[in-house]
């Protein structure tokens, strides 16, 4: 949970910009065998986050999940470009979210200064 609140601190860093943020959670560790209560979502406020429960792991399995437990994809983070499609690469990825919040901020700032929102 604690990726959960770095996240929602970057985003701080941004206010009013033009940002999606997509928060999968997923049935990883064996205490994950419910979708995160309300509380656990509220650790990412920001209206631009639309947050989700994958407990079958479909996005990881996309990203390259395979029997190895060791290939889960989690706690992780990825800035992507305006206009990506499905299967577009990100500009910058990054795991465990807490450790490379300083490298996803300044990803989503260069990003951001790439394609200035036009209001």
């Amino acid at each position: 949970m604690q990726g959960a609140s770095a996240i929602e601190d970057v985003l701080k860093k941004f206010p009013g910009e033009r940002v999606t943020v997509f928060a999968i959670w997923e049935k990883v560790l064996s205490s994950d065998w419910s979708p995160p209560i309300a509380r656990v979502m509220a650790r990412i406020s920001d209206l631009r986050v639309a947050q989700f429960w994958d407990p079958e792991r479909v996005l990881s399995h996309h990203l390259g999940e395979t029997e190895d437990r060791k290939t889960i994809v989690w706690d992780w983070v990825a800035v992507y470009p305006e206009g990506a499609k499905w299967g577009s690469k990100p500009n910058y990825s990054g795991r465990p979210v807490v450790k490379v919040a300083e490298a996803f901020e300044a990803a989503l700032g260069k990003e951001l200064r790439s394609h200035p929102d036009p209001r």
